[in-house]
């Protein structure tokens, strides 16, 4: 955990063009700038852990610049009482500050690009991270020498889910042959204004990444749910949209992207919208969420939803296959504390069967 101030330094590609007072600047200069989700959130996490602790709290333009000489005693000085470094990592670099104790945050775990980043990172310079204090909600493992090295973890949270704008809910269409339009017919006006009610049962709700669509066993037991929710009564589901890495907040790219992993899963759905299934652009409200089902997979960014939201699920279902499945459940279970009922799903084991071909 953290001993004194902390310094915060964003990605060299993110850090160029704000227009800040310095090098080193307080918190509320980023209140402007136009910033990633991920990483305002990432940001927004750091620093409202610091100072419900207490604690003051800087961010660092470029780290990099300052790790010899004059310009490191510089920084020293301006950075006067931090003890600690949080480095903001996307995956293409990560820069220790010296003479504080620095922990990484790599915070786009739901991109599977950040994910070979980081990994190719690692391979190339394991030395970097050797003297890592910490990780934030992460789960890096890696040999150096011949031993295995994994630093601590420290978990961070919002006590209560972050809504950068609210929610709408979408109906949902899912022609793989057309994912541009699938995406036009949900935001058609009339689509929305004919949509009936949820039935009120409680909700499967699986919040997406771009990372657990590319999973094709994840995909499969989606597809599966997903027709279950629209031809055969089942538990109504939500999926809510993932961020994409493309930077894209657009709804329509966003929906297409998740119909066409759905379409490599070989399923036909019906062309109709599902009665019970739909779209949610950001996280439900509270109220909705209430004894919910939360689908989690390795790929999610889990720390982005608040445990508002996960103690309120009625149950967890969690997605582990594999080392990097087991490392996962691990994390989250430590990262979530509460006794929310858990089950584990094992979709590579079970090959959970998906009609291929079928219309249902």
């Amino acid at each position: 955990m953290f001993e004194g101030g902390i310094a915060i330094s964003l990605p060299g590609r993110h850090a160029a063009g704000l227009q800040v007072s310095g090098s080193v600047f307080a918190p509320e200069e980023l209140g402007g700038a136009v910033l990633p989700p991920e990483l305002r959130l990432a940001a927004d996490l750091v620093v409202e852990a610091a100072r419900s602790r207490g604690l003051p709290v800087r961010f660092v333009a470029r780290p990099e610049v300052f790790t010899h000489g004059i310009l490191a005693e510089t920084l020293a000085a301006r950075l006067e009482g931090a003890t600690d470094h949080v480095a903001l990592c996307d995956g293409t670099a990560f820069r220790p500050l010296p003479g504080l104790r620095n922990h990484l945050f790599f915070y786009r775990r739901g991109v599977p690009q950040a994910w070979q980043q980081m990994r190719r990172l690692v391979e190339v310079a394991p030395e970097l991270f050797l003297g890592v204090a910490s990780q934030i909600n992460g789960t890096l493992a890696f040999r150096f020498e011949g031993a295995w090295h994994r630093p601590p973890v420290t978990l961070l949270a919002f006590e209560e889910t972050p809504r950068i704008t609210p929610a709408a809910i979408l109906p949902v269409f899912c022609n793989p042959g057309d994912p541009e339009g699938s995406a036009a017919g949900a935001l058609a006006e009339e689509a929305a204004e004919d949509a009936p009610p949820l039935p009120p049962d409680p909700l499967r709700y699986v919040p997406l990444t771009e990372a657990m669509l590319a999973d094709a066993d994840f995909t499969r037991v989606l597809a599966e749910r997903l027709l279950g929710a629209m031809m055969r009564d089942e538990a109504p589901l939500v999926l809510q949209l993932p961020l994409l890495a493309a930077g894209s907040g657009d709804i329509a790219e966003q929906i297409a992207a998740v119909v066409r992993a759905l379409g490599r899963t070989g399923v036909t759905f019906p062309r109709h919208a599902g009665a019970s299934v739909r779209w949610a652009t950001a996280p439900l409200e509270l109220d909705l969420l209430r004894g919910a089902s939360i689908l989690v997979h390795p790929g999610l960014d889990f720390w982005r939803l608040g445990r508002d939201i996960w103690h309120a699920a009625g149950e967890i279902e969690i997605v582990q296959d594999g080392p990097a499945g087991a490392s996962f459940l691990r994390l989250f279970g430590e990262w979530i504390g509460a006794e929310v009922p858990r089950r584990l799903l094992h979709p590579r084991r079970s090959r959970e069967h998906v009609t291929v071909g079928s219309v249902l």
